[in-house]
């Protein structure tokens, strides 16, 4: 019997992540190199992340075979999710962590693709076709991790499955339904949620609250002002004084909010909270709505930890516009969802590159037994004394996410201009620029994350 051969090498930091996914691919070599070569090009700074432009930066042709990976392989996107979320368990330990709920979606044309429909498209505010699905994603330390997803299923658009020995219909879920089997998915996993943040169609909707507190999590959730609450007979509606307070933003800055608490009768476990910039303007339109559950004079507390919605939003952005989130051209589900995982992996990838959670990547590469040195021919010594990768004009040091990805994309540019200049290279036969990208590529290859911590 043959033995398989072993998985050709790209760039050691992808590689070396790669293979904490290699056991999926066990004996389909070719997959786990597909596998490794899209995360390349999702990392990649292609604006339209589609199959035949990633084929083109990873050398690989007209991109037939990445769309055989996605819609061919037999490879199972359980596998490749059940392996990150392993690897995102390991990272966090037992953490508590805040997670956001939210959905995002895409405008689609047509109704060849599945579950395309016109529906409310929350991230452009109004009715499209499109496609739309919910997302969960954790926030540690203002680095956001991506953790479940599921497409949305219009009633128009649920197909006929297999039931026994009859035809049905696919059951009916609302998104505030989906985000709960989502989040009992999670905490059956083992992971320690703290809080749960969610827009207003999570904080409207009587089930999501009821079964939140059922799970015995904490939320903050947006309403509208208008919001109904039934308040005991004798009652009224009463407000407390605007309180300010300094709401810390994502991008480290310090803003004045003032927030208010809305009594509906005698004050319940779940409370309510008016934010504003400037009550003097009240009303405007910078004031919105949220109730939680959390105990306490927590006025000042309520307000920042809402915030964390916008690393939700931040997330979604990151996802879709760096890493290709809706440049799939697939029309059955099952491809999608694919894709989408595979942004998933590519989007811990960058988070775990992160200077807060790569010592614990490190931990996990060491029980792996992947090692941190290159096997090329240059040595530790030498790259130490002639090449320090801060150096590059166009390092970043702000330790954010999307600072992580571009000094990433800083790696991964030699191997990705020696594939687009390759045909050039042969055609004028410059033996010289294959000797010269070859030693720039040791180097690169000595990147780890022993440069990181």
């Amino acid at each position: 019997m043959t033995e398989a051969r072993e998985a050709s090498k790209k760039v050691k930091f992808i590689d070396d992540y790669s293979k904490l996914y290699a056991k999926i691919f066990e004996g389909d070599v070719r997959s786990f190199e597909y596998f490794r070569d899209i995360q390349i090009g999702l990392l990649s700074e292609i604006k339209r992340k589609s199959l035949p432009e990633i084929a083109k930066v990873v050398g690989l042709g007209d991109g037939q075979e990445l769309h055989h990976f996605i819609a061919e392989s037999p490879w199972k996107v359980a596998d490749v999710r059940e392996r990150r979320l392993e690897i995102t368990k390991e990272l966090i330990k037992d953490q508590k962590i805040k997670i956001g709920v939210d959905e995002t979606g895409d405008k689609k044309k047509g109704s060849s693709t599945e579950y395309v429909a016109r529906q409310y498209i929350g991230n452009i505010g109004k009715i499209e076709q499109g496609i739309v699905s919910v997302n969960i994603y954790a926030i540690i330390d203002d680095i956001t991790i991506p953790l479940l997803f599921q497409v949305y299923k219009p009633k128009s658009r649920l197909k006929l499955i297999k039931v026994g020995d009859k035809e049905e219909k696919e059951p009916y879920l609302t998104k505030p339904q989906i985000a709960i089997e989502l989040i009992k998915e999670l905490v059956s996993k083992g992971f320690n949620i703290e809080l749960v943040v969610g827009d207003s169609i999570y904080g409207e909707s009587r089930y999501f609250v009821s079964e939140l507190e059922k799970l015995k999590l904490n939320y903050i959730l947006a309403t509208h002002s208008n919001h109904s609450v039934k308040i005991e007979e004798g009652k009224k509606l009463r407000y407390t004084t605007f309180t300010k307070y300094e709401r810390n933003l994502a991008d480290g800055k310090i803003e004045i909010r003032f927030i208010r608490e809305l009594i509906y009768g005698q004050r319940k476990s779940t409370r309510y909270f008016q934010v504003c910039n400037e009550p003097l303007l009240f009303p405007d339109d910078s004031s919105y709505y949220f109730l939680t559950n959390l105990n306490g004079n927590i006025k000042k507390i309520v307000g920042n930890l809402y915030g964390f919605r916008t690393w939700i939003e931040y997330a979604f952005r990151q996802s879709k516009f760096q890493l290709g989130w809706n440049h799939f051209r697939f029309t059955h589900y099952s491809n999608i969802e694919r894709w989408w995982e595979l942004c998933f992996v590519a989007y811990l990838l960058v988070s775990c590159h992160s200077s807060f959670l790569v010592s614990r990547l490190l931990s996990i590469y060491q029980n792996q037994s992947i090692s941190f040195t290159s096997n090329d021919s240059v040595t530790k010594d030498t790259v130490a004394s002639s090449i320090s990768f801060t150096d590059h004009p166009s390092w970043k040091t702000n330790n954010s996410w999307i600072n992580t990805l571009h000094n990433l994309r800083l790696i991964i540019q030699p191997i990705i201009s020696l594939s687009l200049l390759t045909a050039w290279i042969k055609i004028f036969h410059i033996s010289e620029l294959f000797i010269g990208f070859d030693k720039l590529l040791s180097f690169m290859n000595y990147f780890s994350l022993i440069h990181l911590l």
